[in-house]
């Protein structure tokens, strides 16, 4: 049995499909279409989306690697700036140190992000105050400087010498009237002694004289210890004897 090619049906180039499908095949083919053109348009939304994210997750990380970066470099400061505190380091001339320069605190940091970022916030609100400690920390230093450079040399050797070259008695803790030594001399005596004021009386702890020499010592040295008068039953030549100039050639020092 042939069959009529005509008798079926055929879609020839530009002829409807509805002429050789049924209505409810078309329908259904539509309804797949707009529906794939809808689920298109989502996938392009969230690729954007997803894309968005990437450059937002990118800066998030460039900015906590700069803020990581800061705060190894503020580590790295403190340690110094705790080492000159503590004494442990020199503390660089003040020609080179200024407290509004943020490259000796801070490096070249640069905080990426929004300014409504609080990480930034955060760290902004740390630096500030870090440059108010330097400042105050700075403003201290360079007034002990100066408060150094204005006050009398001090050292802790008994090679001291008055203006007029004449030696400075002493290192030592002294009796104002026989001139014997009693231990160490406190900061108040060896200052006293220095700046050529009256030494303070201690001539009742003495165990020789028991506060009974009766002329004070000085501390400028222009009267010699052995030619202080004291009482009838104390002996000059004893006195003498007892008598060592505590700046002996020995040490470095002239002697009287």
């Amino acid at each position: 049995m042939t069959t009529n090619p005509t008798d079926q049906p055929q879609a020839a180039e530009g002829t409807p499909m509805s002429t050789w499908m049924s209505d409810a095949t078309v329908a259904a083919l539509q309804e797949k279409y707009v529906e794939l053109v809808v689920a298109a348009k989502e996938y392009d939304e969230l690729i954007v989306e997803a894309r968005k994210a990437v450059v937002d997750a990118e800066q998030q990380l460039r900015m906590r690697q700069e803020l990581a970066a800061g705060a190894r470099k503020e580590i790295e400061e403190t340690k110094i700036l705790l080492a000159i505190a503590q004494g442990r380091a020199p503390r660089p001339a003040p020609a080179a140190v200024h407290a509004d320069d943020m490259r000796l605190l801070f490096g070249s940091l640069r905080l990426a992000g929004p300014p409504d970022n609080p990480i930034r916030d955060d760290y902004a609100e740390h630096a500030a105050l870090m440059r108010q400690v330097m400042a105050a920390a700075l403003d201290i230093a360079d007034r002990a400087d100066k408060a150094a450079a204005l006050a009398p040399r001090r050292r802790s050797t008994p090679d001291r010498r008055n203006p007029d070259g004449s030696t400075i008695v002493t290192a030592k803790r002294t009796c104002n009237g026989c001139g014997s030594e009693l231990g160490d001399a406190t900061e108040a005596e060896l200052n006293a002694s220095y700046e050529g004021r009256e030494l303070p009386d201690v001539r009742d702890e003495c165990p020789r004289c028991n506060g009974t020499a009766q002329q004070p010592v000085t501390g400028n040295g222009d009267v010699p210890i052995a030619d202080q008068p004291h009482q009838p039953d104390a002996a000059p030549a004893a006195a003498a004897e007892t008598f060592t100039d505590p700046v002996s050639p020995a040490e470095g020092g002239e002697g009287q």
